[in-house]
C-alpha cells in the first residue's frame, strides 16, 4: 500500500538536502574565490573550490529535476525528456569530478607533506581530467536511462526509463553502467585516496617520531599541513559513508535479483539510500568549518555580532 507520508520525508530531504548544498558551497567558493591569492593561493584550495563547485552543481539539479523530471513535463514532449536526461547525466558529472577532486587532493597533500616549501603544483590538469571522466561515462548514459519522476497523480516520487531501445531490454547494459559507476566514481577513486591518505599518515607519524622542527616557521607550516589533512581526510570518510549503501544495493538489484533493463529500482530502502548518497554534494562545508581554521574564521567574520567584537578589541 502506498504511504505518502514515506515519498513527503524523501522530498524534504531533498529540499532540505539541495538548500544546504547550494548555500554551503556558494560559501566555501566565495571565500576561496575572494581570497585566492593570498590565503587560499595553493592547488589543494583551488581543488576544494572545484570540488565545492560540483557539489554546488548537484544541489541546484536537485530543484531542476522537480520541474524537469515532473510527471507533467515527461508527458509533455520529447524535449522535455532530452532536458530531465541532460539534468540527470550533469547530476553524474558532478559526482565524478567531486571524486575525482578528492582523489588529485589527497596526491597533492602527499606531495606537500614530502615538501613543504617546494613550489605549488599546477592543478588545472587535476580539474580537467576529474570533468573528462565524469563527460566521458556519460556517453552511455543518453539511452535506456533510469530518473526520477515527481509529482505523478497516484505517488509523489516513482521512475521512468527514459529513451529505451527495445534491442537493449533484455541487455546488460544498465548492468554494464552500474558496474562502471561503481568502479569508476567510487572503487577507484576511494582506492587511490586511501592509498594517498595512508602513506600520508605513515609520513607523518615519521616526522612526530623523529620530533618537532626547530624553526618555528617550518613547524607552523607542518602543523598546517597536518591540520588541512585530517580535515580532508574526514571528507574521504563522509564519502565513503555516504555512497556505500546505494553501490551495495546497485550490486544486490543487478547480480542477485537480476533487474532488468526495463524495470524500476524505486522502494523506499532504495530511495533512502540514495538520498544519501546525493547528500554527500551537503557534507564537505560542515567539515571544512569545524576542522578548517581559515574557513571557520571567514564564517565567524560573517557573524554581526562577532564582527562587533573584533572592531571593539582593535580599537582596544
Amino acid at each position: 500500500m502506498y504511504n505518502i507520508t514515506e515519498d513527503s520525508i524523501i522530498l524534504f530531504l531533498y529540499v532540505l538536502t539541495g538548500i544546504v548544498s547550494v548555500i554551503g558551497n556558494g560559501f566555501v567558493l566565495r571565500i576561496i574565490l575572494r581570497d585566492r591569492k593570498r590565503r587560499f593561493a595553493t592547488a589543494t584550495y583551488a581543488l576544494i573550490a572545484n570540488m565545492a563547485l560540483s557539489d554546488l552543481i548537484a544541489g541546484v539539479v536537485i530543484f531542476a529535476q522537480f520541474g524537469f523530471c515532473s510527471k507533467a513535463s515527461l508527458d509533455s514532449n520529447t524535449f522535455m525528456e532530452f532536458m530531465c536526461m541532460l539534468v540527470k547525466v550533469t547530476q553524474i558529472v558532478s559526482y565524478f569530478v567531486s571524486t575525482y577532486s578528492m582523489a588529485a587532493i589527497a596526491y597533492e597533500r602527499l606531495i606537500v607533506t614530502k615538501s613543504p616549501f617546494a613550489p605549488g603544483t599546477n592543478p588545472k590538469w587535476y580539474i580537467a581530467i576529474s570533468w573528462i571522466v565524469g563527460l566521458a561515462y556519460i556517453a552511455i548514459c543518453v539511452f535506456d536511462v533510469r530518473v526520477s519522476e515527481f509529482f505523478t497523480p497516484n505517488v509523489l516520487i516513482s521512475c521512468r526509463v527514459l529513451f529505451q531501445i527495445d534491442s537493449l531490454k533484455k541487455s546488460p547494459m544498465r548492468t554494464v553502467r552500474a558496474v562502471l559507476l561503481m568502479v569508476f566514481q567510487f572503487i577507484v577513486p576511494l582506492a587511490i585516496t586511501g592509498v594517498m591518505y595512508t602513506w600520508l599518515v605513515i609520513k607523518l607519524r615519521q616526522k612526530r617520531i623523529v620530533g618537532e622542527p626547530t624553526d618555528e616557521k617550518i613547524a607552523r607550516k607542518e602543523r598546517s599541513n597536518r591540520n588541512l589533512t585530517i580535515m580532508l581526510m574526514f571528507t574521504v570518510i563522509a564519502f565513503a559513508v555516504s555512497w556505500i549503501p546505494v553501490h551495495v544495493w546497485h550490486f544486490v538489484m543487478f547480480f542477485q535479483i537480476k533487474l532488468s533493463g526495463g524495470e524500476c529500482n524505486s522502494p523506499i530502502t532504495y530511495s533512502l539510500f540514495y538520498w544519501f548518497a546525493v547528500s554527500s554534494c551537503a557534507w564537505n562545508p560542515f567539515i571544512y568549518c569545524w576542522r578548517g581554521t581559515k574557513f571557520r574564521g571567514a564564517l565567524l567574520q560573517m557573524v554581526p555580532w562577532h564582527k562587533g567584537t573584533e572592531e571593539n578589541s582593535e580599537m582596544t
